[in-house]
């Protein structure tokens, strides 16, 4: 079986806007989430889902520095859910906000 997980992260927070980017101990947000993910031993396939508005351009900058193939829909969806659901046979969805999810 594969697994995937769709890492999900846009920068229009309606409480915190940006705050996947807000540095935490040195690193954006965002990097401590997908250093979590990356050690689920069972997950052959790790995508970074965004919008493709213009501001979450930094989030899939850093998700390309990161080496992970990433993908971008409208803002209101579970964008890149798809992608990584059609090459793997169970994925799950990670939140870009929760840096202690287990």
């Amino acid at each position: 079986m594969k697994i995937g997980v769709v890492v999900q992260a846009r920068m229009s927070s309606a409480r915190l806007p940006g705050k996947v980017l807000r540095e935490l101990a040195g690193r954006p947000l965002l990097a401590h989430v997908l250093d979590r993910v990356r050690q689920v031993g069972n997950a052959d396939v790790v995508v970074l889902a965004t919008s493709t508005e213009a501001s979450d351009d930094p989030v899939a900058e850093l998700g390309d520095s990161s080496a992970l193939p990433s993908t971008a829909g409208r803002s209101t969806t579970s964008p890149g859910a798809s992608s990584a659901r059609s090459t793997s046979t169970a994925s799950t969805r990670a939140c870009a906000s929760a840096p202690t999810a287990r």
